[in-house]
């Protein structure tokens, strides 16, 4: 077999370079397989990086333009803002995760202070990275849940402040749930198999995420089943509710009020449905490269996961704002402000901050919602 980059199989993305094992410890050497494996990893390094700088870019104009709309923002806001921000922890956590062989010197892992590093730096960033958008889309879609099925404790009880508690107790959980399992795993293995742990410690992380992103799925599923029946239900009730009342202006007000709702929660649903089609073929690929033996993998799985699957979690922190930021009106307005006080010469009376979307953008405009007045400005 070709030699290849086979990060997962052999104990972790950082055993290529990163980490020597106990046999070769006496080698003070680079071995001709260190430096293609060096060459691979820069040549992916440039890559990578560009597509991080890309979605960090993306994620702090987005955060930019939430804060620049007009009138007060809602709960739904505060928690489109806190997945911004877990979206930008993410790309840079990612990007720290996946090019540590090319940006920290290699070492042999012989004492405690290297698993100690292994676990703060690299382990417990890449569960932060997942656990942190997870959580995040789990209380947008609790939100949802409220606003359309108890809307009156939801425009009660739920406020401003209380998204912001549950923001901060949530990323308390976050750092619990990324820290806890890695220094676990490191007890567990009695602190006296260093070099093992570090050669499993990638495939318990990945373990680790698969458990997370199931129970996220779980959750999202039964609250999305829930919100979709009450809506059903409210529409079939619609045309009783019209006859009944028909100058009855609160009747239009609620209705208006639903339908923002559920398009907000067709909204969460198309952020929820993004981050489990970039993360499971990430997890299933592991998976294989881990539990099979090597030398009975294609060298075509292994390219496939070292320059495309690597790549799709970084592209799900990057696709987050382009969803709501196409689909949302109000967010689109805040683009058109942030770009009018960044540059005041300019004209943006016709949205002119398209151009910033560019050809790419627009088309995703098109697959997923533009309003028809939109349309008329987004069409090149």
């Amino acid at each position: 077999m070709a030699h290849l980059p086979n990060d997962t199989a052999e104990g972790g993305q950082f055993t290529m370079l990163l980490l020597q094992d106990n046999s070769t410890q006496q080698s003070s050497n680079a071995t001709p397989v260190d430096s293609v494996v060096h060459m691979d990893f820069a040549d992916r390094f440039i890559a990578y990086t560009v597509l991080a700088g890309a979605g960090l870019c993306f994620n702090i104009i987005s955060f930019a333009a939430l804060c620049h709309m007009r009138g007060q923002k809602s709960v739904h806001h505060v928690f489109l803002q806190n997945l911004a921000v877990c979206d930008m922890l993410g790309t840079v956590l990612l990007w720290m995760y996946y090019n540590s062989p090319y940006i920290f010197p290699k070492f042999s892992v012989s004492r405690m202070e290297h698993c100690m590093f292994i676990a703060l730096v690299l382990v417990a960033p890449f569960l932060l990275s997942l656990c942190s958008s997870c959580l995040a889309l789990l209380m947008l879609a609790f939100n949802q849940y409220m606003a359309i099925c108890n809307p009156l404790f939801a425009a009660t009880r739920i406020s401003r402040g209380t998204a912001c508690c549950c923001i901060v107790a949530c990323w308390i959980l976050t750092v619990v749930l990324a820290v806890v399992p890695a220094f676990l795993m490191l007890a567990l293995s009695s602190f006296e198999h260093c070099a093992h742990y570090a050669q499993q410690i990638a495939v318990k992380a990945v373990e680790v995420c698969t458990y997370v992103l199931t129970g996220l799925i779980i959750l999202i599923i039964a609250l999305y089943g829930r919100i979709y029946r009450e809506v059903l239900d409210y529409r079939k009730r619609m045309p009783q509710l019209q006859l009944r009342s028909p100058r009855d202006t609160s009747h239009t007000g609620r209705r208006s009020e639903t339908e923002h709702n559920f398009k907000a929660f067709i909204t969460t649903f198309l952020l929820s449905g993004t981050l489990v089609i970039f993360w499971i073929p990430f997890m299933v690929i592991h998976f294989i490269s881990a539990h099979i033996d090597y030398e009975l993998i294609p060298d075509s799985v292994y390219y496939l996961k070292f320059y495309f699957v690597d790549f799709l979690p970084m592209l799900n922190f990057m696709t987050d704002p382009i969803i709501y930021g196409i689909r949302m009106r109000e967010i689109r307005s805040g683009y058109k402000r942030l770009f009018a006080k960044l540059f005041p010469k300019a004209q943006f009376r016709n949205v002119h901050w398209s151009l910033f979307v560019c050809y790419i953008l627009v088309k995703i405009n098109v697959v997923f919602y533009t309003p028809i007045s939109m349309q008329r400005v987004l069409v090149v």
